[in-house]
């Protein structure tokens, strides 16, 4: 005799509810944790890498969130750098990812490693504004025109001038 178990199918179906409902929740919290409510963000990514649903694969962007608030957070630096790395592994494509790294070095007090993620990151997205923020709150400076010239030879200087005010742009000291 043939039976058929609904036991087996509940389960699944309860599976699929939580995968469905931890999804939901991740979501919810990448785009509270990009709207700057940060902290309610990351208090719901936690509670799903606390208790994850079998089954459930989160992205690189979930782990790169995830990272930096434990880093800003709860001030475990090192594990919270761990995770943004796990990201970034996963989706070494999103510049997302390396300015979550960038902004944990920089709680770490690592900011050599911050310079590098950040010139990483614009290498995948030249135009990404939160790294071009960054770059610029940090005073990341673009390289010489003549690479070989120090940044002060009068020619590099000379040179950065005319492509300064080619470029239309106001200095930051008004002139």
């Amino acid at each position: 005799m043939n039976t058929t178990s609904t036991e087996g199918v509940d389960r699944s179906g309860q599976q699929f509810d939580q995968v469905h409902e931890a999804k939901s929740r991740m979501r919810r919290g990448l785009q509270m944790c990009r709207g700057r409510d940060f902290q309610q963000g990351y208090v719901l990514l936690r509670a799903v890498a606390e208790n994850p649903p079998p089954g459930l694969e989160p992205p690189g962007l979930f782990y790169s969130y995830l990272g930096f608030g434990l880093a800003a957070f709860e001030s475990r630096y090192n594990d919270g750098a761990a995770l943004c790395e796990r990201g970034i592994e996963m989706e070494f494509y999103n510049p997302e990812n390396h300015y979550n790294l960038a902004r944990t070095y920089l709680l770490l007090g690592a900011k050599r490693k911050a310079f590098a993620r950040i010139r990483a990151g614009l290498r995948v997205d030249p135009e990404y504004r939160p790294l071009i923020q960054l770059a610029r709150e940090l005073g990341i400076r673009r390289r010489p025109l003549i690479p070989f010239l120090d940044r002060r030879h009068p020619l590099n200087r000379w040179l950065g001038r005319i492509l300064h005010a080619m470029s239309g742009r106001r200095s930051p000291t008004g002139s």
